[in-house]
């Protein structure tokens, strides 16, 4: 998914993360272009000029990049008596075996 489109991409997983990087890049690139453009109409004075630069490269598919997903996992840690727990746990499970039975 990217900006709420599904892309195919039909290459090997290498090429696809560096295609995708590119893709990111040139799109930050051109957001940033963007901004400094409205940035000095703004400047002056020109808001509706500026507002108008936006919608207008929002239809070229020049929009805000979305921000990289970056998932943060926390695991417990074990203090000195063992109950505490350092992140404030939603689920602890102790003492327990997960296998086949024989």
């Amino acid at each position: 998914m990217n900006q709420n489109s599904l892309t195919v991409y039909r290459m090997s997983y290498d090429r696809f993360r560096k295609t995708l990087a590119s893709e990111r890049e040139k799109q930050e690139k051109a957001w940033i272009a963007l901004e400094r453009s409205v940035a000095a109409l703004k400047k002056g004075g020109k808001h509706k000029d500026a507002a108008a630069l936006v919608a207008k490269r929002a239809t070229e598919g020049i929009v805000r990049p979305e921000k990289a997903y970056s998932p943060r996992f926390f695991f417990l840690e074990k203090d000195d008596d063992e109950r505490t727990h350092r992140h404030g746990a939603l689920l602890a499970v102790d003492g327990t075996c997960l296998g086949y039975r024989s």
